[in-house]
């Protein structure tokens, strides 16, 4: 597939009411999930433009890791609990799942792939190993405000986040 050419626009559907959009590292596979929830997390196949996989989520938002072997994502479910799940791309199999007690929000892969960074509570961040899941810290933000994005530094040492009020 070739992002760049705009002659050759390719049509994933249907998924109503769309919210986010990933598009893994290779470019093969688009991730969409919609605010409601009623269609869950859709998987597309990119060169063959069929659906893969859907997943049973709802309000979601969805992070690739950069060596396209995880699929984090977070959302609400329909029976209003939050859930933050890593699904193994090579199987589909839910390899780890936990449920934040007020909120569900953006997360991020290290650029090695070996940790992943939920954002829970609004304004906490938890990293955890990403094999077995092991929790490694939980930040605070300075202020409360609503975290809206995160992003490692491309060596891994610095984590970013965006707060709703435009700080970082």
């Amino acid at each position: 597939m070739d992002l760049d050419d705009s002659e050759k626009p390719i049509a994933l559907r249907p998924h109503s009411g769309v919210l986010n959009v990933s598009i893994s590292p290779d470019g093969q596979r688009v991730a969409s999930g919609n605010w409601e929830g009623t269609e869950g997390v859709k998987v597309w196949n990119t060169r063959s433009r069929t659906l893969e996989k859907r997943l049973p989520m709802g309000g979601v938002m969805m992070a690739w890791s950069p060596n396209g072997r995880w699929l984090a994502t977070s959302g609400a479910q329909t029976n209003f609990t939050n859930k933050h799940q890593i699904w193994d791309t090579q199987s589909w199999a839910l390899r780890h799942s936990f449920e934040p007690e007020h909120s569900h929000g953006p997360m991020a892969f290290s650029p090695d792939s070996r940790i992943v960074a939920f954002v829970i509570d609004h304004h906490l961040i938890r990293l955890h190993e990403v094999e077995t899941f092991g929790h490694l810290a939980t930040l605070e933000a300075p202020r409360p405000a609503v975290i809206a994005w995160l992003q490692f530094s491309s060596d891994g040492q610095r984590l970013a986040a965006l707060e709703s009020n435009h700080g970082i």
